[in-house]
């Protein structure tokens, strides 16, 4: 197997802004190209300045947080994990203090990963994997030891959310009429 060459695609032929524009609600600032082309005008101004094409992979981050400021010393080329976690520091997520349901510490939770919990009909709250899994068993695999219903003085097999399936059904029935 042969390596492969990693191809950057350069800016060849001459394309014009033909209009900017604001969409109304939006932040960015979208070009009309002479291609027919729109594209958010950070990422064209970037694309220019450096000659070549930007990577999907690549996020042109704006460092003053100010999304219309495309000026060059105000923009920035970084991988995606990067830029997530500038705009998680930048923007820290609103937190409730919870108590854990298996050894009783007090911990924050983000009020995003609580409210997406609660759609998938999980509401338990644990401080960390190892407590969760003290009261729940994990899924049955082939091969593997086989788990048995959580509920109390019931000793069937494990089915899902640590219930059997007599169980479980129960559950999914009170909880598909709200």
């Amino acid at each position: 197997m042969e390596n492969e060459e990693i191809k950057e695609e350069s800016i060849e032929e001459e394309i014009t802004i033909v209009n900017r524009y604001v969409y109304p609600g939006d932040t960015y600032i979208f070009l009309f190209l002479s291609n027919g082309k729109v594209v958010n005008e950070h990422r064209f101004l970037m694309e220019q300045h450096l000659g070549r094409k930007l990577d999907q992979k690549e996020f042109v981050h704006h460092k003053d947080g100010n999304k219309k400021n495309n000026s060059l010393e105000n923009l920035e080329v970084i991988g995606h994990s990067q830029h997530t976690k500038l705009h998680m520091d930048q923007n820290p997520a609103e937190t409730k203090e919870l108590i854990c349901q298996e050894c009783g510490k007090k911990f924050l939770r983000p009020t995003r990963v609580i409210r997406d919990n609660n759609k998938k009909g999980s509401f338990n709250t644990f401080c960390s994997k190892k407590c969760s899994a003290k009261q729940n068993p994990p899924p049955i695999y082939k091969g593997k030891q086989t788990h048995f219903c959580t509920i109390a003085g019931c000793s069937n097999k494990y089915h899902a959310k640590g219930m059997c399936n007599n169980h479980y059904e129960c559950w999914r029935r009170a909880n598909s009429k709200k």
